[in-house]
């Protein structure tokens, strides 16, 4: 599949093979053979090679970019390459010094595609080191004359070829991904459904068994017989397993399991038959997929009957899938060409519920998994062309990636893996799901074959473990098999002993990738935003991907620049990374006691008002000798210490002020006074309702339940009485403001009272509803209107 663009070929004799060096030895009057020539010649570009070799790597270094032809009417034959440096796996230098076009037609692997064919393809465009002979000389004495003048190149011009590659699979050598490592399964013959759970297990379902596995040590842990079989496997945000399975009447059950040892803790009947496709929704709701109907159940299943919510017809689709950050919405699609519109995905509203078009796909899915890439919301779907396709869920946009085959499951995120399954063979290859999104044709890594015919594929929690169900073939009876995923630490990368890099012959370096061509298409650069691949299929359109494919090989100068600005912590910071694994469920162990906050505090129990409401002044206190006087009085849920608290600093009434000069109130002031009085310890207490009605004063206490505030009997005859009578009327209204502060307040267990009262109900404290932990301190305010005096 190559051809040279612009050079022809001679005799190119570009070798990998590195011998040990050997140099020449000079010496005064030394006879000089063309071999001593060649040797040195041979020395220096080894030398040069295994620099590049070893030390370097190869890829592109700079530049090489593939740009669509400035001619508008020459962009359906030609594209254009800039001038850049490579270095291949044999260290050879690539140069290309000009701007180069690039006829496609003459590139033998585009030559020879089929114009019948419909199916756009990804073309890899790539550079060959290629050796010219140039300036040919007559040799007189030499056997290894070029043609029949027996001539000879007097110079070699190190230059290049262009190939193309049609479908590239993905190079192995390349992949800088996960590396999949297959160690010993578990043997389960009927393995269907997989479910990760934390602490290190896995539920596999069986048939119409359940398995809970250790996955650490392969061991069993709990069995559960469903008596029919198992169609669905999920886990709620509480941390149960909903297990939907044949109740052996054709119809279904949802069992509820416990996580831990696979009790059952419920099982209730649902409508509908079997098969089935379930999901769970974050917030709870089960979902049920089947005959073209999906069954939406309310929670509270793990304790009685679920409420059916809504069944919402959704024609003959059959694949379900549901984003763990968006409860309310379903993303549903065909299996079988046989469907209506086979290529369509819909979005279910699970509220209204209605049904509408999410995307129309380039082919028929086969896959469905909901997840987040970055920040974004994204629906990946396999497809039956070999291809995964990214639907962002919030712009439409679209991206797709090549597969080694249709996927048959996917997993994970934001490494993937999908399967792939046909005539007793499976595939498991990952996937980078941010390539997806990207359109990057280089997002899928090499595929990893394994006999059986795989079910499912689900990966652990810490993306170490990637575990698929198969049906064996032959001698192999089936069961689940486990891949260690291996690459994903730096740190052992770092540490890792690697063997010398080496190849046999000069490669052909990827410099970009043109997606969904065919000939006659016109070829033009990527659009920003990502244009709709099936737009451009219909518009004839091919698009030029300079990173697909590409190994950049970076210079010391780029790693240079890349190391100062991680040295000086960069010019800005990171976007959001991927959510992490949900935590386990159910209560974790106690933590220490926050600070700030104490258990048990006092606090105020009732008071013998109404709070800001019209409230009559009564005579409430009983003094020594039976006499009664006028007072305000508070409750407290235990025994204060009644000495600290006076009328003057800690517990006080204010009142406005109806002798204040009329200049006051004609510029705006609102004079309010502090009240005289005396406060007392309290006896005995009476109540109206939860209103404190009458106390008995106690002279000898020095702890008290209660306090009461005394008034002075003239401010209650000569004030009280005058604003109830209408004698300050222009003065505007009466009220007292009654105020205890909290921290001068010390009770029994020497520990001030909780006492801010900031939503007017009792008890009073700013701890939360409920919880008996609260604050020191802090102001107790109240008022209420005198509307009488008794």
């Amino acid at each position: 599949m190559s051809a040279s663009a612009g050079h022809r070929r001679t005799c190119g004799c570009a070798t990998c093979t590195i011998g040990p060096f050997t140099r020449n030895n000079y010496w005064h009057s030394k006879f000089m053979l063309l071999r001593d020539f060649t040797d040195e010649q041979t020395y220096v570009r080894e030398k040069i090679r295994h620099h590049n070799q070893r030390l370097h790597g190869s890829g592109v270094v700079c530049g090489l970019e593939v740009e669509q032809h400035p001619t508008t009417g020459c962009r359906d034959r030609f594209v254009r390459l800039t001038p850049g440096t490579a270095i291949d796996c044999c260290g050879n230098e690539i140069l290309v010094v000009s701007e180069t076009d690039i006829e496609l037609a003459t590139l033998p692997a585009v030559a020879a595609m089929d114009p019948k064919d419909e199916k756009p393809h990804d073309v890899a465009i790539c550079l060959r080191y290629h050796e010219c002979g140039s300036e040919p000389v007559p040799v007189l004495y030499d056997e290894c004359g070029c043609d029949d003048n027996r001539c000879l190149p007097n110079r070699i011009l190190e230059s290049f070829q262009i190939d193309a590659v049609v479908d590239p699979p993905s190079n192995p050598a390349t992949w800088n991904g996960p590396r999949l490592v297959r160690d010993k399964g578990f043997p389960f013959e009927d393995a269907w459904l997989l479910l990760p759970l934390p602490k290190g297990r896995l539920a596999v379902a069986d048939g119409a068994f359940i398995h809970l596995v250790d996955t650490a040590t392969g061991t069993t842990t709990a069995d559960r017989d469903l008596g029919g079989k198992v169609y669905g496997l999920d886990r709620t945000a509480g941390g149960s397993i909903y297990a939907t399975h044949d109740n052996g009447k054709g119809g279904l059950f949802v069992t509820v399991l416990d996580p831990d040892d696979l009790d059952e803790t419920n099982q209730e009947t649902v409508t509908g038959t079997a098969p089935a496709t379930t999901a769970v929704t974050q917030d709870g709701r089960l979902l049920i997929l089947q005959s073209g109907t999906l069954a939406v159940y309310g929670t509270g299943l793990e304790t009685g009957p679920p409420p059916l919510l809504a069944t919402v017809t959704v024609k003959d689709r059959s694949l379900l899938a549901v984003h763990p950050s968006l409860p309310d919405i379903a993303y549903v699609a065909a299996d079988k060409a046989s469907a209506d519109e086979p290529k369509r995905v819909d979005a279910v509203d699970l509220d209204a519920p209605t049904v509408s078009e999410l995307a129309t796909l380039a082919a028929r899915p086969t896959a469905l998994v909901a997840t987040t890439v970055g920040t974004t919301p994204y629906l990946f779907a396999g497809t039956v062309d070999g291809t995964t396709t990214a639907v962002d869920l919030t712009a439409g946009t679209i991206g797709t990636s090549p597969m080694a085959a249709a996927p048959a499951d996917l997993a994970g995120a934001p490494w993937a893996y999908a399967i792939a399954t046909s005539g007793g063979q499976s595939l498991l290859q990952p996937i980078f799901l941010p390539g997806v999104t990207d359109g990057r044709s280089d997002a899928a890594g090499p595929a990893h074959s394994f006999a059986g015919d795989a079910r499912a594929v689900a990966v652990s929690a810490d993306g170490r473990l990637v575990f698929v169900a198969y049906a064996g073939v032959g001698d192999d009876p089936g069961g689940v098999a486990v891949f260690h995923v291996e690459g994903g630490s730096c740190r052992d990368d770092w540490d890792a002993l690697h063997d010398c890099t080496t190849c046999d012959d000069p490669d052909c370096l990827t410099v970009a990738t043109i997606h969904g061509y065919r000939p006659g298409f016109t070829v033009i650069d990527v659009a920003d935003p990502p244009t709709d691949p099936n737009a451009d299929l219909e518009a004839g359109i091919a698009r030029i991907d300079n990173l697909a494919g590409r190994v950049r090989l970076r210079s010391t100068e780029a790693l240079q620049s890349a190391n100062d600005c991680l040295m000086s912590g960069g010019t800005t910071g990171g976007g959001s990374g991927p959510p992490g694994p949900p935590g386990p469920a159910g209560v974790g162990e106690q933590g220490p006691a926050g600070p700030g906050l104490e258990e048990g505090l006092t606090q105020i129990a009732a008071i013998s008002w109404e709070h800001a409401e019209e409230f009559p002044i009564r005579r409430n206190v009983i003094v020594p000798e039976g006499d009664s006087a006028y007072g305000v009085i508070i409750e407290f849920t235990r025994e204060v210490r009644v000495g600290p608290i006076d009328s003057v600093h800690v517990f006080t009434v204010e009142a406005p002020n109806p002798f204040a000069p009329e200049e006051a109130f004609t510029l705006g002031f609102r004079c309010r006074c502090p009240v005289a009085g005396t406060v007392y310890a309290v006896g005995d207490m009476k109540y109206n309702g939860d209103v404190i009605s009458e106390v008995t004063v106690d002279m000898a206490a020095t702890k008290s339940k209660a306090i009461a505030f005394v008034f002075e009997s003239r401010f209650i005859d000569e004030v009280v009485r005058g604003w109830v009578d209408g004698a300050f009327v222009e003065r505007g209204g009466l009220d007292l403001g009654v105020r205890l502060h909290g921290e001068f307040v010390i009770d029994e267990n020497e520990r001030a009272i909780d006492a801010e009262f900031t939503r007017a109900k009792f008890r009073t404290g700013d701890r939360p509803q409920g919880s008996d932990f609260g604050i020191q301190g802090g102001l107790f305010q109240s008022w209420f209107e005198p509307n009488s005096v008794e």
